[in-house]
């Protein structure tokens, strides 16, 4: 079926060269208005993971409802110590510029107090009834005897020295520090910061840098948002400058004393796009120009640039344009796409156009020396180029959803470019290889050294199987250890300048490297609150296992009425008697009148007033219609970036679903890849249904499950698939066994050596693995092609020249993919590494150890010795 397919292309393509580049026009103009009318860059990590996933699925719907949990830091940064006040103002200038909620929800960089003042009844029933259980237990320890009588000492030194008459009254109005308690709990929070407060700026302790939390409305893998967020905060950095020139330098506004950076992962996400885009463009044309080089190199002909260069850019092209119908995105994964097909397109021009030599030094004319090629090598470039395109569609059964889209777009390319081939080159060479000319067919072909290799196999057959499965199996044995690097942060490569900015800020400020997010559900707001109360109670009992930078969480804020009340009645409860009594006896044995502790008492008799009468009323202090009003307006937006209301039509009537965000920051390098069982389990004590968790931790622990579970799958499938192809093509196991072996035999070897290199698997050089089987197995599909056409069993002409062939699509597979090596993403630059080292080894073993295996098992092939024969 093959052959007689091929023959009827041979002479379609050798007497219609118009139709076949009106097709190719046809096909790439249509390509193009794809391209541009759908093709987007996506750089979410959820994109790579299936639908059914049950971590993808609670991550988008906790970005559909809360929009974004990530955040951005502002760093302002002084030249040296004595700047405080110019950093604090610019802080106030830069807060007033964000101000804009197209971009920003929410700008945090002091702790200031809002409208839960204390001072009435009503604002010191408010500051009670947010107390968690650790501010009690910060104010029962206050009170025990052993905190009193250290308290006592401070206080008698300070009584003691001379302080003004305003500072002496505050300081026995709080001789135990209990009411700032209540006071820093009324205060907003620091978000993923943990820091020291010497004042309510996040300023740190040399005074040089102060941080700003500022929280986009979108998510960082929003692309489109993130450059346009880019551009407003750079707007606003700017405009501070120009707004107060005594800050700026003369030449340009980035601060005299000062400068305004940004950190966080909206400009990561950007810096990451970038660095791919130029990475695809870089290795794009990287690779093109080597293998176009080594096209020419190899033929020794200038125009073999015109015949590779334009049937390979449109099969690229074309894949372009059918991934932008058929996916409609580039992802991380996918992104390496065009170096491969630049690296495996060329392939089949390198057979047609070195069999189309060939006839034409046998003196045909040039048209039938084109169907001949064609005829000749189309069987064996189809076989080829179909057992790479099931290797990567293979790769479609498997869940992840990288591994399924670069399947599809490398399988279509390589589809796309067979098909390029087949139509375009065949055309090109009509008008523009005009049969022999000169020297360059006078000229005998370079065997590329090859004769030395078959005189080797001939002589010496099975020292070279024994010596190359020998190596082999030791490579094979040493890639027993290698592992999986699951952290997708090293696959990064930022600036060095963005580095430097991120060690400057951990040397002055504990920040965490990631978060993890639980989210609550309830009918009811109260419900809800109630959950979320509980999962704030079991992040408190689980710090003391897990430490923890910071937890934001609404609790803060907004604890229910159920929790509210506790407070309060806690409140009431004390024993105020008991504490006088206590304060007095302690105080007399430092000499303390019991006079100077009435203004601490009445304070105290104040609170639990307040709490009295609050739990008289029919509402507790604080709900959300007190925060909607005007006077709570601005804890009241800081309490909406944590809540989600929506309606739910069931049946006839609405249902209310209430979801709540906690945000869990822990320290840096904890938790990077994957989040203890032991903590996620003890967030749903109490709390049913159990909080969904995600995060960048969360998303990648499941990647690794999924890649780690697929992997396995995909090249047995890959595998499998191909050698059933061959089967069905060569019709005999042997044959198909014999085509197969060099590339199992070059995946041992890639193993042992990226384990001798100290290197690691992840989510993006992984793929080289069932890529090498899909490529490699192309050069024993060609040797054995050759070697029974028309049962010759010619093994000289199958390693010198069709070896030639073999040789140079060998080389310029692995100078396609070492244009990936020269990427700066670490993920894309690993994967053409292994990818080089696969393919290399591979076209090693198809060279010798399978010649050498024909040499064995088929008695028809005699042994030739001859000139250059001296081996040994």
């Amino acid at each position: 079926m093959t052959q007689f397919s091929v023959r009827h292309l041979s002479r379609f393509v050798s007497r219609h060269p118009n139709w076949c580049l009106l097709l190719a026009a046809i096909f790439s103009v249509a390509s193009i208005i794809a391209i541009r009318s759908y093709l987007r860059i996506e750089m979410d990590l959820t994109a790579l993971l299936p639908e059914k996933s049950k971590v993808a699925q609670i991550t988008q719907s906790a970005l559909r409802d809360f929009e974004s949990f990530d955040f951005m830091f502002a760093v302002l940064e002084a030249d040296g110590p004595g700047h405080e006040p110019e950093l604090k103002a610019a802080a106030e200038e830069l807060a007033v510029a964000l101000e804009d909620r197209r971009f920003v929800r929410s700008v945090t960089y002091r702790i200031t107090p809002e409208t839960l003042e204390m001072g009435t009844l009503e604002g010191d029933a408010r500051a009670i009834a947010v107390l968690t259980d650790e501010d009690w237990a910060v104010m029962e320890r206050k009170l025990s005897p052993e905190e009193i009588e250290r308290s006592m000492v401070r206080l008698r030194g300070l009584l003691n020295a001379p302080l003004p008459r305003r500072s002496r009254e505050k300081l026995l109005q709080d001789p135990l520090n209990f009411t700032e308690v209540l006071r820093e709990r009324i205060k907003i929070k620091s978000g993923p910061l943990k820091v020291n407060l010497r004042d309510s700026y996040f300023m740190s302790n040399d005074g040089e840098m102060l941080l700003m939390v500022i929280w986009p409305v979108r998510p960082a893998t929003d692309l489109a948002f993130a450059n346009k967020f880019q551009d407003f905060l750079e707007g606003s950095r700017r405009g501070i400058f120009l707004r107060n020139p005594e800050w700026a330098r003369p030449d340009k506004p980035v601060g005299k004393n000062f400068r305004v950076r940004y950190f966080g992962s909206h400009y990561e996400a950007i810096s990451d796009a970038q660095v791919i885009k130029g990475d695809l463009i870089r290795t794009s044309i990287a690779s093109f120009a080597a293998v176009c080089l080594l096209f020419i190199v190899a033929f020794r002909r200038p125009e073999a640039l015109v015949f590779v260069a334009i049937p390979l850019l449109l099969g690229v092209l074309w894949t372009l344009g059918l991934t932008s119908v058929l996916v409609g995105r580039l992802t991380q994964v996918t992104m390496a796409f065009s170096a491969i097909l630049f690296g495996l397109g060329i392939d089949f021009s390198v057979h047609l156009y070195n069999r189309y030599l060939e006839e034409i030094r046998r003196g045909h004319p040039n048209r039938e020396a084109i169907r001949h090629a064609v005829k000749e090598t189309g069987p064996g470039i189809i076989a080829g180029a179909l057992t790479t395109a099931i290797a990567f569609f293979g790769m479609m059964v498997t869940s992840f959803v990288g591994f399924r889209e670069l399947g599809l777009v490398s399988g279509l390319g390589i589809l796309c470019c067979l098909a390029s081939v087949l139509l375009v080159l065949p055309a090109l060479l009509l008008y523009f290889g005009q049969g022999p000319v000169g020297v360059f067919t006078q000229r005998p072909m370079s065997t590329l050294g090859l004769r030395r290799f078959y005189f080797m196999v001939m002589a010496y057959p099975r020292i070279t199987v024994v010596g190359g499965l020998t190596i082999c199996l030791f490579l094979g044995f040493q890639g027993r250890g290698v592992t999986f690097e699951d952290d997708f942060r090293m696959l990064k490569q930022p600036s060095d300048e963005y580095l430097d900015l991120r060690e400057r800020i951990e040397q002055h400020f504990e920040v965490p490297s990631n978060q993890i997010v639980a989210i609550i559900e309830g009918s009811t707001i109260q419900e809800a609150l109630e959950k979320n109360d509980q999962l704030f109670s079991n992040i408190y009992a689980a710090e003391t296992l897990f430490p923890l930078v910071a937890k934001d969480s609404l609790r803060y804020f907004l604890p229910s009425a159920k929790t509210q009340q506790v407070q309060l009645e806690r409140m009431a409860r004390q024993d105020l008697p008991g504490i006088r009594a206590r304060l007095d006896a302690i105080g007399a044995d430092f000499q303390i009148a019991p006079a100077a502790f009435d203004p601490f008492m009445e304070q105290l008799a104040r609170f639990q007033e307040a709490a009295q009468v609050a739990l008289q009323k029919n509402s507790m202090p604080i709900n959300l219609a007190s925060l909607a009003r005007q006077e709570n307006r601005a804890l009241g937006q800081i309490a909406q970036r944590y809540i989600y209301k929506s309606e739910q039509r069931v049946g006839e009537e609405g249902k209310e679903r209430w979801r709540i965000a906690t945000q869990i920051y822990p320290p840096e390098g904890e938790w990077v890849s994957s989040v203890p069982e032991a903590f996620i389990d003890s967030l749903g004590v109490g709390v049913e249904p159990p909080p969904q968790i995600t995060g960048s931790a969360i998303l990648q622990q499941e990647l690794r499950t999924i890649i780690m579970g697929d992997l396995a799958i995909a090249v047995l499938v890959v595998i499998g698939a191909v050698f059933l192809y061959l089967l069905i093509y060569f019709e005999s196991f042997v044959r198909a066994l014999l085509a197969i072996t060099p590339v199992l035999l070059g995946l041992l070897c890639m193993l042992g050596t990226i384990k001798l290199l100290n290197m690691h698997l992840h989510y993006l050089n992984i793929i080289a693995m069932p890529m090498v089987v899909g490529i490699g197995v192309d050069a024993g599909v060609h040797l054995l092609q050759r070697f029974y056409e028309r049962n010759r069993r010619d093994l000289r002409a199958t390693v010198t020249r069709t070896g030639r062939a073999v040789l140079i699509t060998g080389m310029t597979t692995i100078f396609g993919f070492g244009s990936l090596a020269l990427a700066n993403f670490r993920g894309i630059r690993e994967l053409g590494v292994f990818s080089i080292v696969g393919v290399g080894f591979t076209l090693l073993a198809s060279l010798t150890i399978l010649p050498a295996l024909l040499r064995m098992t088929d008695p028809k092939v005699p042994y030739e010795g001859g000139p250059g024969d001296t081996i040994g």
